[in-house]
């Protein structure tokens, strides 16, 4: 019944996030080190073709000549260290003329210290601008425009009619329509220093599955002479692609859960929405180590396999299923580094290749390869289909593990739970990093839809692309007028941390959005849930949820105890 399902791997990645999220980003702390770049300074598409010195080595700098010199944006920039540099009466991105934490000129259009008042996640309020904002300062920047590309991937037809059935499918016209909506809403609420932001949906023959990287790297060198300042491509797919971008000096935001070194040693080109792998792996760890090490398996089928033993009577071996691909196997390893540190037996760590057409195979050997490794807690830091087949394969050889959610992949996304096999998903618990969500109509979507002057609500895929379009916003208001790399990159390091369970004052709907030096993805804090096949979602109340516990309180890294409060299955 299920069998079309199985085609889409790669390309159903993007329907698991279209709903789930309505997450409004804000970047935070202290400056880090800062590369510096010169108006017209920056590498020349046209000679994409060519080798790129150290910038070829993924983690290497980019070399001199391809928009990278020595010293800081602000001496750069005619600015001072610390404050963005400013022109013709111009002030700071956050308006300080003073260093004072007050901003400084007509700030009649903030709201309780955000730019707006229309969703709590606001970026901090900057008074009106007025000056010289130096024109051509970057690649895809005018005095007048700022030029966004929103990446769509060749789409699948099949997996399109199956995302159609659920209403989660977004059209061409949909997504431009949602495009042009974001663009009014945030060239009349952000603060762009004289500049409008020009979001264009560039559509491309890169495929969703199986990956074809010659093809996508090349149309990321196409992509690159059409000289956009951002590229938004929210797939936790092609990591080499984001790398190409990186090469090319081109921002880019995007790549779910890859190791934090895809992120901070391609500074001043990469961001996500989404928890970098290594953290996710970290608060995986602690929930691991603080709530269930060297204790039975309690929360399993009634025997996890004949070879293994049954339900509170075996002690518990964690297993880790995860893509080969660097970017993640990466976080696994540390996952597994960190719970045989704090267990008496190591985790078994098995990879897969995200190729559709293996998935069969490659599923029969993690679970036969879980199974020899006498796994009793098995965690899936992969993408959200991979869980069909496993769960699947999982029943079929009599195997009925506890599955411990990481939080990466949308796993504990509802409409993917319904997906996975029923009896292995009434053992599935954990942290996830996805918000209590509100009904369809109180999402940031559906708000800023109606605040741009459209009517109803937008296609309810469609909170995908708004979490990406308000981190770039967020990301360029607080770069101020000398836009450039380098200027997003100190705006990314010094914004304060918004939203979380303190300072929303216990909003499970909230989540704490913060980056900083070392940190360039803004999903900062998880909640704790359990599966539930007879509990209504509140995404469409149909049967089949997440529960949060605790009222959906959330939690940074290192704050959750040893409590362990998830209910023991029924069967």
């Amino acid at each position: 019944m299920r069998k079309p399902l199985l085609r889409l791997y790669g390309p159903f990645i993007a329907l698991a996030l279209a709903q789930a999220l309505f997450i409004a980003v804000a970047p935070s702390t202290s400056p880090g080190q800062d590369v510096a770049f010169e108006p017209g300074d920056y590498a020349a598409p046209d000679d994409v073709g060519e080798e790129l010195a150290a910038g070829d080595v993924p983690g290497g700098e980019p070399a001199v000549g391809d928009g990278i010199e020595a010293g800081t944006p602000a001496q750069q920039s005619g600015g001072t260290a610390g404050t963005p540099g400013t022109t013709g009466g111009g002030q700071s991105p956050a308006g300080r003329q003073d260093g004072s934490a007050t901003p400084v000129g007509d700030t009649s259009h903030c709201v309780d210290g955000r730019q707006h008042g229309k969703y709590y996640q606001a970026p901090p309020c900057v008074p009106k601008w007025s000056g010289d904002n130096g024109g051509a300062t970057a690649p895809g920047v005018t005095g007048d425009t700022i030029k966004i590309y929103f990446y769509r991937e060749k789409k699948n037809e099949v997996v399109a009619a199956i995302l159609q059935q659920e209403g989660l499918h977004r059209s061409d016209a949909e997504e431009e329509d949602f495009a042009e909506a974001m663009q009014d809403f945030l060239n009349a609420h952000y603060e762009f220093y004289g500049r409008k932001i020009d979001i264009q949906v560039r559509y491309g023959d890169c495929p969703e599955t199986p990956p074809d990287v010659p093809l996508c790297k090349a149309e990321a060198r196409e992509i690159a002479k059409e000289r956009p300042f951002m590229v938004l491509w929210p797939v936790p797919l092609y990591p080499d692609i984001f790398d190409e971008f990186y090469k090319l000096g081109v921002i880019a935001i995007g790549g779910w859960h890859f190791d934090e070194r895809y992120f901070t040693q391609r500074r001043p080109y990469r961001y996500d929405v989404f928890m970098d792998g290594t953290r996710t792996a970290d608060i995986a760890a602690e929930y691991y180590c603080k709530k269930m090490a060297r204790r039975n398996a309690s929360h399993s089928g009634p025997v996890i396999h004949p070879t293994i033993g049954a339900r509170d009577q075996v002690p518990r071996r964690m297993g880790i299923i995860t893509p080969e691909n660097p970017a993640f196997l990466e976080a696994a390893k540390r996952l597994q580094q960190l719970v045989t540190a704090c267990d008496a037996q190591a985790p078994v760590l098995v990879s897969y290749e995200s190729n559709i057409e293996r998935s069969q195979t490659q599923a029969n050997a993690n679970i036969s390869a879980l199974i020899d490794g006498k796994v009793t807690t098995v965690v899936c830091m992969c993408d959200p289909i991979a869980p069909v087949f496993r769960t699947q394969t999982a029943t079929r050889q009599g195997y009925f593990p506890e599955h411990l959610l990481s939080g990466s992949g949308l796993l504990d996304y509802d409409k993917l739970g319904r997906l996975y096999e029923p009896s292995q998903w009434a053992h599935a618990f954990g942290p996830s990093h996805l918000q209590t969500s509100p009904v369809f109509e109180q999402t940031e979507a559906a708000v800023v839809w109606r605040e741009s002057g459209r009517p109803g609500n937008p296609c309810l895929a469609c909170n995908l692309p708004w979490a990406y379009y308000n981190l770039a916003a967020a990301l360029i208001q607080g770069a101020g007028p000398n836009l450039n790399a380098a200027t997003v990159a100190r705006a990314a390091d010094e914004f304060p941390p918004t939203g979380g369970w303190q300072q929303t004052g216990g909003r499970p709907e909230v989540v704490l959005s913060d980056m900083g030096p070392g940190d360039y993805t803004a999903v900062s804090d998880i909640k704790e849930v359990y599966w539930s096949p007879t509990a209504p979602s509140n995404i469409d109340r149909r049967a089949g949820a997440y529960v949060p516990l605790r009222g959906g309180r959330r939690y940074r890294a290192g704050e959750l105890d040893s409590t362990f409060e998830i209910p023991v299955p029924t069967d």
